[in-house]
């Protein structure tokens, strides 16, 4: 019988697993507030809101519906896509839609634009003083 001698190799060291610092979570802000001035396009996401004016307020509040027609597909009807929307001064707030196909409306004295809303739900708002 033949005997095989394997020799002594110097075995690795356990090493100490390499301690990483935890990754610092991204700050909250609730819902970031962009700041323009009405008669600019301004984009939001859903509760988003941009500042209009001086103590005024816009506020994408939801999608209410989307029935558009999806991407590469042949449809009969185009659909529609509906939000809401909350317009709040010092004194007043009203809630109200608009849709891609019924998209403008004067509410607190300011005329209210949907200019897009893109497969995302993200939108581009266009305002203006009465």
């Amino acid at each position: 019988e033949t005997v095989v001698a394997i020799p002594d190799t110097a075995k690795p060291e356990a090493t100490k697993p390499v301690e990483l610092e935890p990754a610092k979570p991204e700050p909250v802000t609730g819902n970031p507030v962009d700041t323009a001035t009405y008669g600019k396009t301004v984009t939001l996401k859903p509760g988003q809101s941009a500042n209009l004016a001086l103590g005024t307020s816009l506020q994408y509040v939801r999608l209410v519906s989307d029935s558009r027609c999806p991407v590469d597909a042949q449809c009969i009807w185009a659909g529609e896509a509906t939000i809401e929307l909350t317009l709040a001064s010092v004194k007043e707030k009203q809630t109200f839609s608009l849709s891609d196909r019924d998209n403008t409306k004067d509410v607190l004295g300011f005329g209210i634009e949907l200019v897009s809303i893109d497969r995302s739900h993200q939108i581009e708002i266009r305002s203006r003083k009465l």
